[in-house]
């Protein structure tokens, strides 16, 4: 009894040797496991930390083509400003042509009611109604001619609004590249030279400029 006691007691012994050493591989296994993971998301985490990094300094890398700025203003007016993130000129683009719209269309009404206010005092047809007996048939030629150049004028500027318009796109995308140094300084030094042919030095002012 007392062998078959120690050979259970040494059997309960292995069992238990034999759990615990399941329990360290296993808890080992894990913990390797668990640095293996923690490995591969620092390295999946540093690699989207690249392509952040790389799609952000692609964004601020990229540069806009002049010659689309332009196509896309002479498309639309305000589409360049867009294209070159110069949102804030598109309200005043609109604005101008909205003003311009107005004007035109105010001068149109004047110059057509003098026209035919005029056209109707010198056709010497009795049965025309003249709307203004007070004016004189000179006065209402001027009038007319008077709307009618500020008619003139505003076409003219919706034209100049026109094309200011696409060289401003095309001229802000190419200054999107212009390096502005802090470092703009002019210094004065005096200088000495020598004259040519001849042992004497010359005294002036040495102007250099950086940028």
């Amino acid at each position: 009894m007392k062998k078959l006691f120690v050979f259970c007691s040494m059997k309960g012994y292995n069992v238990f040797l034999f759990i615990i050493t399941l329990i360290i591989v296993g808890v080992c296994d894990l913990t390797a496991e668990k640095k293996i993971n923690t490995v591969e998301t620092s390295s999946f985490s540093f690699f989207n930390t690249d392509i952040d990094n790389n799609s952000e300094k692609e964004i601020d890398d990229w540069l806009p083509s002049p010659a689309r700025a332009a196509m896309l203003s002479a498309t639309l007016p305000g589409f360049g400003q867009i294209y070159n993130k110069q949102y804030w000129k598109v309200p005043i683009i609109y604005a101008g042509f909205g003003a311009l719209v107005y004007f035109i269309d105010m001068n149109t009404g004047y110059y057509q009611t003098y026209r035919t206010a005029y056209f109707y005092r010198v056709d010497e047809n009795p049965h025309t109604t003249d709307h203004f007996p007070n004016y004189s048939t000179d006065v209402l030629h001027r009038a007319m001619n008077h709307y009618r150049r500020n008619l003139e004028l505003n076409y003219v500027l919706v034209a100049a609004l026109y094309i200011l318009n696409i060289l401003d796109a095309s001229v802000d995308a190419h200054l999107m590249d212009f390096d502005i140094s802090e470092d703009l300084t002019m210094n004065i030094t005096p200088a000495f030279e020598r004259t040519v042919h001849s042992t004497k030095y010359s005294t002036g002012l040495k102007f250099s400029i950086n940028f």
